[in-house]
């Protein structure tokens, strides 16, 4: 991955400053660079440190409430405009298989919702990837839009068309002191003070924390910790074009990466906002889950990593001005929609920050005004 030159010293203003250098501030840093003077302060010695680079790397138009939906299914048409006319394309397809291993009929009522799910067989599953146990399956639902996205290269594609734009990268910026001064803000970093009418966060499991230094209240934002292997398989080796398998009660995903199975244990772990580590046991867990529904016999993970997915209150992310304090403008409580849903969110970001006219749909604009931080009251 390739990332823009950063500073070590913020510059003394900014029309615009975006705590955060995840997806979702330098993705709107991209959207609204070239309109406004923008620096993105960033804790950490380099972008994408947490969360937007420790992703299972799938998307899937099924995945999360409606608002969710809606906002993947225009990310991907975006993201796949450009890959049209890109060297190296974002997404790939690779089909999402939902299974259920019970008579629940879970699968069945997530497809009856409205997410675009195929209801199936588990025959079908089998034969899409072998490695599956025959019988353990009890109810399939297809997810046939789904694509794999090389995170990387997003990421760099955001980066680059931000600094394009003239958007300034600080690095080791960390944000200790927020003052008003008359019609603006005094952001005392560590990496300098900086002046702006107008603060966005964009500070992932940090948000909270970031309000409360502007003077508002929190959300009562929780991350939780999602942990992801790479383990080789010893006995069925995995096709590197298998779809990606889901178990709708939330115990195991896994899909090829390479010859090599990713695959997570889906743990929601509230966690303090931190530079999240995996932990044994968890890694243990997952391999033991994938030795429970498949043939491959993993016995040991090769790498691991923890994110942390920081959720609001109703699983929604907090877009928008914050009610009490002017000129703060939240982006945070992704929950771990912020890939699959970036390129949507962060056109209508800008224009709800500069006061424009969205180029997206109504429905699009619907859906992201039912992401006001402030209906948390």
């Amino acid at each position: 991955m390739t990332s823009p030159a950063t500073a070590t010293q913020v510059p003394q203003t900014a029309d615009i400053v975006i705590v955060g250098g995840g997806i979702a501030g330098v993705s709107l840093a991209a959207e609204i660079g070239d309109r406004a003077r923008v620096v993105v302060l960033e804790t950490e010695d380099a972008l994408f440190r947490h969360t937007s680079s420790r992703s299972a790397q799938q998307v899937q138009p099924s995945y999360g409430p409606p608002a969710i939906r809606r906002l993947t299914a225009t990310t991907l048409d975006l993201l796949r405009a450009l890959d049209e006319r890109a060297p190296d394309p974002v997404l790939s397809p690779r089909t999402l298989y939902v299974v259920g291993l019970d008579d629940s009929s879970m699968v069945q009522r997530m497809a009856d919702q409205g997410t675009g799910l195929r209801m199936t067989t588990p025959a079908e599953v089998e034969d899409a990837i072998p490695g599956v146990l025959p019988g353990l399956v009890r109810e399939v639902a297809a997810d046939d839009r789904a694509s794999e996205v090389k995170v990387d290269v997003l990421l760099s594609r955001y980066a680059q068309r931000a600094q394009l734009a003239g958007v300034e990268f600080v690095s080791r910026a960390k944000l200790t002191a927020v003052a008003r001064v008359g019609s603006s803000y005094r952001l005392n970093t560590t990496a300098g003070t900086i002046t702006t009418p107008i603060i966005v966060n964009a500070a992932g499991a940090w948000a909270d924390d970031v309000a409360v230094l502007a003077g508002s209240q929190p959300l009562g934002l929780t991350p939780l910790r999602r942990t992801v292997i790479l383990a080789a398989p010893t006995r069925t080796p995995i096709g590197a074009a298998w779809p990606m398998l889901y178990d709708a009660a939330g115990s195991v995903y896994f899909r090829p990466r390479g010859g090599d199975v990713l695959a997570s244990p889906l743990e929601d772990e509230a966690s303090v906002a931190e530079n999240a580590r995996p932990r044994r046991a968890v890694v243990e867990q997952t391999l033991a889950r994938l030795n429970a529904l498949t043939s491959f016999e993993v016995t040991t993970a090769r790498e691991a990593w923890t994110g942390l997915r920081t959720v609001s209150p109703d699983d929604v992310p907090a877009v928008g001005f914050d009610g009490d304090v002017d000129g703060l403008f939240w982006l945070a409580g992704q929950g771990g929609y912020g890939i699959q849903t970036s390129a949507a969110i962060s056109i209508l970001a800008a224009a709800a920050i500069l006061g424009a006219v969205s180029p997206l749909t109504m429905d699009d604009q619907s859906a992201f005004e039912s992401m006001d931080p402030n209906r948390f009251g």
